[in-house]
């Protein structure tokens, strides 16, 4: 689907710029547009409708809130406010609710930011399909005046503490045999939505718990820590004896893991320990076009298979469940092992990830997490992303094709070139993967000029 169909949604939800963008103006109509697809799903049972909504730490977020549940509740929607939770959080709220859902956040983009991620009835997220309806009814609700003064006062039910209850109580008892006694655990909670939730899920398995970066008034989310900015842990993990070392983003839907020597570990690499550890069935594995090489060639030593597919975990939900795989995600952190549920989490990846450790800990005392998680050695990939004034012609521009292919039989066999324009931003993402750097880093520096050639109006 391109881009100019959905101009608002991006690879995972809605985002922008808080006050320039989000507008009251805005959600309030956004609420309507919701409200207005979830109706016609049950047009015969509107007073059976709930969406629950919950946030992030940001300051925008409680406006947001207000201004959602306003344009919701003028179509006669029930509204329950969860306060602020993991992005999974109100997942799984929403699954054993049974009600719609909407996550105000932007996940790992900066405190100005803000955004709304939609999920369908049972706590999965919307489909292109339910999405582009929501588009094409904002855009009508859009053309309407609205009095904003008053969504502040509206009167919304508020099951914070419960749905807060409800997430913890189901991470323990997924691990409830679990103890993580002897080792010590740092987490960064990139001052978001776990800043509660994981050190205390962390404290009841008897981990010795470090948390940094806990500050739940949100002015600092992603600032500097977090899953996308590894400098504060790092620096951490580097003046602190650790076992090993995990990093959330804003909302707690990614995760990032270092080990004693602060070593980094993305997505792939959590990838290939399931694919090691877990007895897998069928041994297959989904991730993105983004994945290291180095992942695909781990998965072929060990027999298992590898799907690809485009950037975005809803895509790898969705060849998940066509290929019945157990695990797949993304190189940034986005991890989803069914077994348990259908959304990422990171706090549930994390605790996963620990319970490996601790029972290879537990046979041999001096096991360290480095040796657990450095299983394959990646190829050299960078990653760069450029500003552009219409990123939407990247996914035509012919001259963008003809340059991939020529860097490609360039960089050898083994490279690889993915061009994309940002769902969320207006940007378009390169990523050059070959098996010498500086070949890769010439041909990134030249698709750059390309790219901003192409990308003009």
């Amino acid at each position: 689907m391109s881009i100019t169909q959905r101009p608002h949604f991006g690879t995972d939800g809605i985002r922008g710029n808080a006050e320039q963008e989000l507008t009251n103006h805005f959600v309030y109509a956004l609420g309507k547009a919701i409200g207005s697809a979830i109706i016609d799903e049950h047009p015969d049972d509107i007073e059976s409708i709930e969406i629950i909504i919950g946030r992030d730490t940001r300051p925008s977020g409680e406006r947001i809130l207000y201004s959602l549940a306003s344009g919701l509740s003028s179509l006669g929607i029930d509204v329950v406010n969860i306060g602020i939770l993991p992005t999974p959080g109100i997942s799984l709220n929403a699954e054993k609710r049974n009600s719609y859902a909407c996550a105000i956040t932007a996940s790992h983009n900066p405190v100005q930011d803000n955004g709304i991620k939609v999920f369908s009835q049972g706590g999965v997220k919307t489909d292109e399909i339910f999405e582009e309806k929501i588009e094409s009814l904002l855009n009508k609700f859009l053309q309407d005046e609205y009095d904003t003064d008053n969504f502040a006062t509206i009167k919304i039910n508020d099951n914070s503490k419960l749905a807060y209850e409800t997430y913890i109580n189901w991470l323990h008892s997924v691990f409830e045999t679990l103890s993580l006694s002897g080792l010590t655990i740092a987490l960064d909670c990139a001052n978001g939505a776990s800043c509660k939730s994981a050190p205390e899920i962390f404290t009841k398995l008897d981990a010795n718990v470090l948390a940094i970066n806990t500050q739940e008034n949100g002015i600092n989310i992603n600032n500097k820590c977090g899953a996308t900015n590894l400098e504060s842990l790092t620096k951490f993990v580097n003046t602190n004896p650790v076992d090993i070392a995990f990093a959330f983003d804003g909302d707690a839907d990614r995760i990032i893991v270092l080990d004693e020597n602060a070593k980094i570990y993305n997505g792939d690499h959590i990838l290939a320990l399931f694919a090691l550890n877990q007895n897998l069935d069928p041994k297959t594995v989904v991730a993105t076009s983004m994945s290291n090489g180095g992942l695909k060639q781990f998965l072929n030593n060990i027999d298992t298979n590898f799907i690809e597919t485009e950037v975005g975990d809803k895509n790898v939900t969705q060849a998940m469940k066509v290929s019945s795989s157990k695990i797949g995600g993304e190189q940034s952190g986005h991890i989803i092992h069914s077994d348990y549920a259908f959304f990422g989490d990171g706090v549930l990846i994390a605790l996963l990830i620990s319970e490996i450790y601790a029972k290879k800990k537990k046979i041999m005392q001096k096991y360290k997490s480095s040796e657990l998680l450095n299983l394959f050695e990646p190829m050299v990939q960078i990653h760069e992303k450029v500003q552009v004034s219409n990123k939407a012609l990247a996914a035509t521009s012919i001259n963008i094709e003809e340059a991939i292919k020529q860097h490609l039989f360039m960089l050898g066999e083994n490279a690889r070139i993915v061009i994309r324009p940002s769902g969320t931003e207006n940007i378009v993402r390169i990523m050059v993967e070959a098996d010498e750097k500086d070949m890769a880093e010439k041909s990134i520096i030249e698709l750059i000029d390309i790219v901003k050639e192409s990308c003009k109006e």
